[in-house]
């Protein structure tokens, strides 16, 4: 195989297996949550034409992915953009690129890590962040 075409197959097949994976990730999901709900649609129905008493919703269906976040997952998140932000304006500036002037962008992402360490976690109850 000539070395030109191996060189320009490795960045297309890892660009492809980035994009589908994800893709084929929700299409699963989509798939598991469209059978949940077809099962559930079919027990009510069966409770409505049996005049039963409607069993009650499973209690996480209708949740959104941000309301079961715990607490302390902000926390850990903004750890995480803390030392990213470090770790880049330490990079920036040891490899030399643009010296002290390029290395202030690795405080973006230092501040939002701040910033989310600094801030009340949300309330259990309510979607917003509140100081009390």
């Amino acid at each position: 195989m000539d070395e030109s075409i191996l060189a320009l197959s490795i960045p297309i097949i890892a660009i492809v297996m980035g994009c589908s994976i994800p893709i084929f990730l929700f299409a699963l999901d989509y798939l598991k949550k469209k059978h949940l709900h077809g099962l559930i649609h079919k027990e009510r129905v069966a409770a409505i034409e049996k005049g039963m008493e409607l069993p009650p919703w499973p209690e996480g269906l209708f949740r959104r992915f941000e309301e079961n976040l715990h607490p302390r997952r902000y926390l850990r998140r903004g750890l995480v953009w803390l030392f990213l932000g470090i770790t880049v304006s330490t990079a920036v500036y040891v490899a030399g690129r643009g010296g002290s002037k390029n290395a202030i962008y690795g405080l973006i992402p230092a501040g939002i890590g701040l910033a989310c360490r600094t801030a009340p976690p949300p309330c259990p109850g309510c979607r917003t962040r509140c100081a009390g």
